[in-house]
């Protein structure tokens, strides 16, 4: 009994389950004493990593991970008593039939902790007792954009792309969330580059004439584009032909003739854009006057 109870615990005691206090008493044979010392050996010698293994998995940050899962879990479920509909750009949104719309069904308590707007909008004293409030619709944002505000709100965690960003600014903005703002900008000076001005252009600009924060990321988007203007070409076929003149029609934008030439006749070679629609972009914002004679003749040949 003694060897079995002492090697049950030495494994406990090594991987840092138990600790022990042992005390001999004189009538004990000297089998078991043997025994003790030796446990209270193995409790010393334990390994650090061992012993700390049970307060790893109840620390603090462990405890907010599982609690994260849990909550985005629940957000995933799409139960809860309050609806947001999603009208996207170029959808038309018919109706709870659920064509052409995204609905997403919240608990109204998460998003007036959360949310300084949302608490005044779904507070007691703000609607009407005999109508209470049982939805709101965000318009000109991707349903994605809506599903990592959302998923923020539930989380306090988020995912940012390219497309969908200039969309979780605009929510976030509009229902006054700080740490979300706060995300998004760092993301925006870390993230804004050749490949990815072009999409977060695009998604704020449609907003950009009703909302403050959508044109300050207009402007900030076009003020890249002028400084880096050559890295930024071979990624602008992607734009449509209104937002394509406006920018190259930028007398701050940073690129020489042949620069640009260059980069427009690229996006016929790969395909991206017909010959024509790049013939006609060249007669608008290239001057051939002002192309070097030399590169001329090396493009020819």
């Amino acid at each position: 009994p003694i060897q079995l109870s002492y090697g049950l615990c030495r494994r406990a005691v090594a991987c840092g389950i138990m600790t022990f206090r042992y005390t001999v008493p004189d009538r004990v044979p000297d089998m078991a004493k043997k025994a003790g010392k030796a446990l209270l050996e193995a409790a010393k010698d334990a390994p650090e990593s061992a012993k700390k293994s049970t307060a790893k998995e109840v620390s603090p940050e462990n405890c907010v991970a599982e609690l994260q899962k849990d909550l985005l879990r629940l957000f995933l479920e799409n139960t809860g008593d309050f609806r947001v509909v999603v009208e996207e750009p170029g959808k038309v949104t018919r109706g709870m039939d659920g064509i052409d719309e995204v609905t997403f069904k919240v608990l109204k308590g998460i998003l007036c902790k959360r949310s300084a707007v949302f608490a005044q909008m779904l507070s007691p004293g703000h609607a009407d007792p005999g109508n209470p409030i049982d939805s709101v619709t965000f318009k000109h944002v991707t349903a994605q954009a809506a599903k990592s505000f959302l998923q923020f709100l539930y989380t306090g965690a988020v995912t940012l792309e390219a497309p969908h960003v200039a969309g979780v600014a605009k929510l976030a903005d509009a229902y006054e969330v700080p740490s979300l703002q706060a995300i998004v900008t760092g993301w925006l000076e870390e993230h804004l580059t050749p490949e990815t001005v072009c999409p977060i252009f695009m998604s704020a600009r449609d907003d950009a004439a009703e909302h403050m924060n959508m044109a300050t990321l207009v402007e900030d988007c076009l003020l890249y584009m002028d400084a880096n203007a050559p890295k930024c070409l071979p990624h602008m076929h992607t734009l449509p032909d209104d937002a394509l003149n406006e920018i190259l029609s930028r007398e701050s934008l940073c690129v020489t003739e042949e620069q640009l030439i260059e980069g427009l006749l690229s996006w016929v070679e790969k395909r991206h854009r017909s010959s024509e629609s790049v013939a006609a972009l060249l007669r608008t914002h290239t001057n051939m006057d002002l192309v070097d004679a030399a590169w001329k003749r090396d493009r020819k040949s």
